[in-house]
């Protein structure tokens, strides 16, 4: 038997719904050609979609940055320490005043020795108070005693007590801050007693002499005001003093 079955429908294989075979085969075709054309016309192009660019967020006081307080609050004083050095001290002041006020004890004592130097004594005084108990991030031994020590400075600048002063820079002397030391023994020098002076003297050994020296005399030419003639008086007295070995 000659005769082909599509879709279940049986035909001869010379007619087709009593139509020519040749002419249902034709259209058939034309159906084929023109379904293929409709499929091809709605293929889309791949879309490409551009990977994302990773962009650090600016960081902001109570922003989300991802980072945890303590690095924020690092992140802080790494950024005042390079705007410092461009040039920028307000911005670099204020982000060193961000970073204390989170606990970073370099940041404090970075912003007190440049106030000192600025004759911003009270600005100094004020954020010692507020910070220094709270400081929890690079607080070691040295790096308070150095706070403290650059509270003292703009403690006496601002009120010319120097007995209070010299109290916490003897407070001091057991840690290795050799200014803490140093100041301790002008204080007493510049109060007119030269037992304590002497006493307080012996506490420092020959590196401790070069590194007061090298800071004095670098800050007298650097500073102005009341710090420079803190400086000149503290290179006096090194040149009394200091050990020859």
């Amino acid at each position: 038997m000659d005769h082909a079955v599509l879709a279940g429908i049986s035909w001869d294989t010379k007619s087709m719904f009593g139509l020519p075979l040749g002419v249902v085969a034709f259209g058939m075709w034309m159906l084929l050609m023109n379904a293929r054309s409709r499929n091809a016309s709605q293929v889309q192009k791949p879309i490409s979609t551009p990977t994302p660019v990773a962009q650090t967020p600016a960081v902001n006081p109570g922003s989300h940055t991802g980072l945890s307080k303590n690095d924020e609050a690092i992140l802080f004083n790494d950024q005042a320490v390079v705007l410092d050095l461009q040039g920028n001290r307000d911005a670099a002041m204020e982000l060193w005043t961000k970073a204390a006020l989170a606990g970073v004890a370099n940041a404090l004592a970075s912003f007190s020795w440049i106030a000192l130097k600025a004759g911003r004594f009270d600005d100094a005084i004020e954020l010692h108070k507020e910070c220094f108990k709270r400081l929890t991030i690079a607080n070691d031994a040295y790096q308070l005693a150095n706070c403290e020590s650059n509270y003292a400075l703009n403690l006496l600048a601002s009120t010319g007590d120097l007995e209070v002063s010299k109290q916490i820079w003897i407070s001091k002397i057991a840690t290795t801050h050799a200014e803490s030391k140093f100041y301790a023994v002008l204080a007493a020098h510049l109060q007119g007693n030269s037992q304590e002076r002497d006493d307080l003297a012996k506490t420092l050994v020959k590196s401790d002499w070069d590194e007061v020296r090298k800071t004095m005399f670098e800050e007298k030419l650097s500073s102005k005001g009341w710090f420079k003639d803190w400086c000149s008086q503290g290179l006096e007295l090194i040149d009394q003093m200091k050990p020859t070995s």
